[in-house]
């Protein structure tokens, strides 16, 4: 039988009544009963094994992710999606073997045309990001990052302008596009 764990007014998700015990004694045996709400949330993932990130470091990790991505390639915002997707327990394998403990995977296709200093400095931007917000260790991340050909990307309907060429690209997007970007860059 599922039941849901609530902490304060934000829910996170449903989990076995065994998961639930098994929380509870992880903080109670490490003296964990006092810490604040976000330190809480913070620590589930880290017993999580597996299982979803909770909706609360989501937001905090998405917006992480944009920054590094904005403030070391330059470019704009709305250029950073961040889409999570759950594996479920018992889907993941390493060398054959069920993963037990909890990792986390960056995978960022990026426009082709970046030094390989910027893609360092983004890489590792992106494990501290994920090491500092989740307190997993470095080897429990990993980020990978795929350059792609500008000219065969296509977002917001518009073929990618090359890395360096945003400017101009802006400059020719339709006004309604370029107030909806304006928003998402704000």
């Amino acid at each position: 039988m599922k039941k849901k764990l609530y902490f304060g007014r934000i829910k996170l998700r449903k989990i076995s009544k065994a998961k639930e015990n098994n929380f509870k004694y992880f903080l109670k045996k490490n003296n964990i009963g006092k810490l604040n709400l976000k330190k809480k949330l913070i620590l589930e993932i880290g017993i999580g094994m597996g299982e979803n990130l909770i909706h609360l470091s989501r937001k905090n990790l998405q917006k992480k992710i944009t920054k590094v991505h904005n403030e070391t390639t330059g470019a704009n915002k709305y250029f950073a999606q961040v889409i999570f997707n759950d594996t479920k327990k018992g889907n993941h394998f390493m060398g054959g073997k069920k993963v037990s403990k909890p990792e986390i995977f960056i995978y960022g296709h990026i426009r082709s045309g970046r030094t390989a200093k910027i893609k360092n400095k983004l890489i590792t931007g992106l494990r501290e990001v994920i090491r500092k917000n989740t307190r997993l260790k470095k080897d429990n991340i990993w980020v990978y990052i795929l350059d792609l050909k500008p000219s065969q990307m296509i977002e917001y309907g518009e073929i990618l302008p090359k890395s360096g060429g945003e400017n101009k690209w802006f400059k020719n997007l339709p006004i309604k596009l370029k107030k909806r970007l304006n928003k998402i860059d704000n």
